[in-house]
């Protein structure tokens, strides 16, 4: 082979190489862009959670938290949740115990408490709440499931010893 073909074969690798350099510098591009919008976007999720506690709306709050889904901040929006559930446990039993129970039309079963804990479940993650009572006694109440998140998967945040004392106080109960 000749020294010009082997330099055309050389130059037509390289053409190959160059002309797909473009495409990867606008993937890099691209992944860039979307990873700082993504970060904007779940930081802003984190503040209107945020305002909607100073306005009193609770339970709103909760579910965008519970939806949260960066890790950046996923210690810290587990840890809001499990905080924001553990207060509103007693309201959310209470509504379902009105419906279930209390109206003209209820239906008064247990079957009923157990649907509105699975609707809980929908909203704010598998296994948040669940329905202990019996035929006398109805209660859906917190399981922990946020803070037992944080204390498998973010021991060194600093909230995995608030994660520690929940579920420690709720052991105790």
């Amino acid at each position: 082979m000749s020294i010009n073909a082997s330099l055309f074969q050389l130059s037509g690798r390289l053409h190959k190489k160059v002309s797909c350099l473009p495409v990867v510098f606008f993937a890099l591009l691209s992944f860039c862009s979307c990873t700082l919008f993504a970060n904007a976007l779940f930081a802003s999720q984190l503040s209107s959670a945020e305002q909607l506690i100073k306005a009193g709306k609770l339970e709103q709050a909760a579910a965008i938290f519970a939806q949260h889904k960066s890790k950046k901040r996923a210690a810290y929006a587990l840890a809001m949740t499990g905080r924001l559930l553990d207060r509103l446990q007693d309201d959310f039993s209470e509504r379902y115990e009105r419906k279930c129970y209390w109206k003209k039309s209820a239906p008064r079963t247990p079957n009923c408490m157990r649907k509105g804990a699975k609707e809980l479940n929908a909203k704010f993650g598998k296994g948040a709440f669940e329905y202990t009572g019996g035929v006398s006694v109805a209660y859906i109440q917190y399981t922990g499931s946020h803070y037992k998140k944080i204390a498998k998967r973010y021991r060194k945040s600093k909230y995995a010893a608030e994660a520690d004392f929940y579920l420690l106080l709720t052991n105790l109960r």
